[in-house]
């Protein structure tokens, strides 16, 4: 069978610093491989990648990086039967309606299935009020192969688990249990060569890199996160030898010696940490890696900081939410302040650039709680941290946490970025996170006057070393490189309707 899989473009808010990641997608040319093992034609339609500096205003009010629909339909080989759709972010749900529609108005025949951490999340609405023909449910390599075998050979679709279509729903959830089974050798249906020239990717990023998934899942129940909904708390690691093999892989095939961790949580497995770090010593393969994604603080100490250092770690994310241990109990974060602390102190002695995350707006965070918070980004600038994030709270669909939030508070799926206006207490919200990252830089200058100072050669020659480095380079390169396209709007009205099932072409 003939099977197209689609990679949306990029979508933000007008005027949003902190809107989607422009990464290499390998979770794509992971599900291209699994069809493609399973004797499948497959087509990859990347619409970011294959035209990331490409932007035009889309629906008035976002901003669209990548080809439109209309490009799409040009590009697409009219011989498919299956479309699939990657959405793991809630801001691309709209642009797949629309480049559905604008599909089904020249191919009637078309079956179309989404997955994804969004996809999973909202897969009723999908399917019912939407038009779409079948979602899939958490991982999809396994799932979408017996879909597309299923439709190829016209059998039942009852036996598929993970699957959810307009007569029926196969609750449970498909997942491989050893990763290490999964082909992860598929990334040549990808546009690398695009990525690479951009010089900015989810980690710190200055040329070519590959990244990588040494784990799915995570184990944790952090109430703000769609990944307990989505793994349901499995955590399953690749083998350490299995992660090696990849980035000699990537070496021999690529010439690459800079590589992204992208789990959800890279370090989850102390022991396995320890052995991929010592495998690459071994076969002394001289690389460097980050990850971006984030680690569990606790599952590292000092002598595993100094091991990764020699390994090649660089960078890595810590997530700390709030400094008040009363809001990290709201939202089920499970976190040792101090030992993050520690571990900050030690990676900025030997040379680990890090960064860590804190939630602006959390339902139920009191002054209280923003005092707590601000008096430990203070300590935390004076230990070492490199750059602080500070997203402001948004209702992520498959979260516990979206129960705070009044339904029909946002107008549309694309309003859920990091900063949203559409909140009431946004201005107050907006105010806080801005003084806290001017304050931040501040005492980083005083505390920290060189490393603050390495910023200015970091972005001027595209040496970065941080994610904020990169958006810099993001910003600039909307004046420099970015070529303005034609607007698109949506042929669609805004609860997607015209895509329901009774009114969609078939």
């Amino acid at each position: 069978m003939k099977v197209t899989i689609i990679r949306p473009p990029l979508v933000g808010s007008k005027g949003d610093l902190f809107g989607s990641i422009p990464s290499i997608p390998v979770n794509v040319s992971y599900i291209a491989g699994a069809l493609i093992d399973g004797g499948h034609d497959v087509d990859v339609i990347d619409c970011y990648g294959l035209q990331p500096l490409w932007r035009r205003i889309y629906n008035d009010k976002f901003v669209l990086r990548g080809i439109s629909p209309d490009d799409v339909l040009a590009r697409f080989n009219g011989e498919t039967k299956l479309v699939g759709f990657s959405v793991n972010e809630a801001v691309s749900h709209r642009i797949s309606l629309d480049i559905i529609q604008v599909l089904r108005s020249r191919y009637p025949h078309l079956k179309f299935v989404i997955g994804g951490h969004h996809a999973t999340a909202v897969a009723d609405e999908l399917v019912h009020k939407q038009g779409v023909d079948f979602v899939v449910l958490s991982e999809g390599e396994l799932t979408i192969l017996e879909l597309a075998n299923a439709l190829e050979q016209g059998k039942p679709l009852d036996s598929i688990d993970g699957l959810v279509w307009k007569d029926g729903r196969n609750e449970k959830h498909r997942y491989a249990e050893n990763v290490d089974t999964l082909n992860v050798y598929h990334t040549d249906v990808l546009p690398l060569e695009n990525y690479w020239s951009l010089h900015y990717a989810h980690g710190p990023s200055s040329g070519r890199y590959m990244n990588i998934v040494t784990s799915r899942g995570c184990p944790y129940n952090c109430r703000f996160c769609p990944s307990p909904m989505m793994s349901q708390r499995k955590w399953r690691p690749r083998s350490p030898e299995s992660v090696v093999e990849e980035i000699e892989y990537y070496i021999a095939r690529y010439g690459i010696r800079d590589f992204h961790l992208n789990d959800e949580n890279s370090t989850a497995g102390t022991e396995r940490t320890r052995r991929i770090c010592e495998l690459i010593l071994e076969k002394e393969l001289d690389i460097t890696f980050c990850m971006p994604s984030g680690i569990k603080v606790e599952t590292v100490d000092e002598p595993l900081l100094d091991l990764l250092k020699k390994a090649g770690c660089r960078f890595f994310t810590l997530s700390a939410e709030s400094g008040s241990h009363r809001l990290l109990k709201l939202m089920d974060k499970p976190v040792d302040l101090e030992h993050l602390m520690k571990i900050t102190r030690h990676a900025c002695r030997i040379g680990i650039r890090t960064s860590c995350f804190f939630m602006i707006g959390y339902p139920g965070e009191t002054d209280e709680d923003w005092a707590m918070t601000k008096k430990y980004v203070a300590r935390l600038t004076r230990a070492g941290i490199d750059e602080i994030v500070c997203p402001l709270m948004i209702p992520v669909p498959g979260a516990e946490a979206n129960e705070h939030f009044e339904q029909g508070s946002y107008a549309d799926y694309g309003e859920l970025t990091f900063t949203p206006k559409w909140r009431s207490d946004y201005n107050r919200l907006e105010f806080k996170r801005r003084l806290l990252y001017l304050t931040f830089y501040l005492r980083k200058a005083f505390w920290h006057p060189w490393r603050t100072f390495l910023i200015i050669p970091h972005v001027l020659f595209w040496k970065h070393t941080t994610k904020g480095e990169m958006t810099i380079n993001r910003v600039l390169d909307d004046f420099r490189r970015v070529k303005r396209m034609p607007r698109w709007n949506s042929p669609l009205p805004k609860d997607g309707s015209a895509l329901s099932c009774d009114s969609a072409p078939h």
